[in-house]
């Protein structure tokens, strides 16, 4: 339940068309909501980008999570709590074992996110579509 997790929560998800054949691109649109609770007022950032050239929902969620963690580097936020719908890159960042990566396409943006993690004591969630 992301209200009972303390700190920054930063929502991301992504809409894209559902996977395609390896060979095969799509655009898709990038979503991230940064809620910083420790400020008063609350602060809340929304943002808005395209990728182009994406290849599955998988690499999407994961340039997504990139994206947001390089801002949340740059607007100094540590500790931040990063919340997907998506179960495999969940895991998979969990986990964080290289040999289990799902899609060698999302190696950069996976690889970006984890070593942004480890500076600043990130986390990652699933949370439910609905």
């Amino acid at each position: 339940m992301p209200a009972f997790l303390p700190g920054i929560c930063c929502y991301i998800d992504v809409s894209t068309s559902p996977d395609l054949p390896s060979n095969l691109s799509t655009d898709s649109g990038i979503g991230i909501f940064i809620v910083n609770n420790q400020v008063h007022p609350v602060q809340t950032i929304y943002i808005k980008a395209a990728m182009k050239e994406t290849s599955s929902v998988l690499m999407a969620e994961a340039a997504a999570l990139a994206l947001a963690a390089t801002v949340a580097k740059h607007l100094d936020l540590h500790q931040v709590s990063f919340l997907s719908d998506n179960q495999q890159l969940v895991n998979f960042l969990n986990n964080a074992n290289p040999d289990d990566l799902p899609d060698w396409r999302i190696k950069f943006y996976a690889q970006t996110y984890i070593n942004l993690s480890n500076e600043a004591a990130h986390t990652v969630h699933r949370i439910k579509r609905d």
